[in-house]
């Protein structure tokens, strides 16, 4: 953050006085004591992603990829 703040590339700014902040809507809430240490973040393992390309080249199909 301080290199940003740095070269210029970010500044914190307020919302208009007539306009409300956008609030956690996404999802992000957390219960105290229930889940604050709880990450989660789906990864899939090497060889999960090996075996699939190794069968899609056997049977000549074609991949796509998503981010």
């Amino acid at each position: 953050m301080a290199s940003h703040v740095a070269h210029g590339t970010w500044r914190l700014d307020y919302p208009p006085v007539c306009t409300k902040a956008l609030g956690a809507r996404w999802g992000y809430n957390q219960r105290p004591g229930e889940d604050f240490d709880e990450v989660y973040a789906p990864v899939s393992k090497s060889v999960a992603l090996r075996t699939m390309v190794a069968i899609a080249a056997h049977e000549d199909l074609e991949l796509e990829h998503l981010d």
